[in-house]
């Protein structure tokens, strides 16, 4: 990719996440690193993020059938 190609890519990239649905399912949630970007993204006002209580449930589900990955018990999770 050439130098000027890639202003072109960028610019396709940053409308896609600000018009995506606004949803923060689990898979973004559960990992620290995509959960801070998003929620950083949020504050600066870059996007807004939603998740329903379901999303949430399947956030503590994870938390708890992976224990060895993520070590929270019940009532950590919660």
């Amino acid at each position: 990719m050439s130098r000027r190609e890639a202003p072109k890519a960028a610019k396709r990239v940053a409308p896609a996440l600000v018009q995506s649905g606004e949803f923060l399912d689990a898979n973004i949630l559960l990992p620290q690193y995509l959960r801070a970007v998003f929620l950083d993204l949020a504050a600066a006002g870059v996007i807004r993020v939603h998740w329903t209580s379901e999303i949430l449930v399947e956030v503590r589900r994870n938390l708890v059938s992976q224990r060895k990955v993520f070590g929270l018990s019940d009532a950590a999770a919660d």
